[in-house]
């Protein structure tokens, strides 16, 4: 942990005696790194919701099959799953 911490002072002092043109070029890549990590964690989180949204509808088309294989009526299966009858007809 302290050599973590003397390691980002070693860097600030760096930072803080480059002339404009390397610190300009410190800060744009710094925030460029920003950006990558924030894209990246968009990209994740967006993966992850419709993963979830693929499989809740899977389980909807699986539930319903079962629904239909027992002989519930397609329309009540419908109004239950939300999935409509010309899904339900070709399950």
């Amino acid at each position: 942990m302290a050599e973590h911490n003397i390691q980002n002072a070693i860097d600030a002092t760096r930072t803080f005696f480059m002339d404009k043109k390397e610190r300009l070029a410190y800060i744009n890549h710094e925030m460029a790194v920003l950006d990558y990590e924030s894209d990246k964690a968009a990209y994740i989180e967006q993966g992850l919701q419709q993963g979830r949204q693929e499989g809740q509808q899977e389980r909807s088309l699986e539930i319903a099959r079962n629904l239909k294989l027992k002989g519930i009526d397609l329309n009540t299966i419908a109004e239950c799953s939300g999935l409509s009858l010309k899904v339900l007809q070709s399950l």
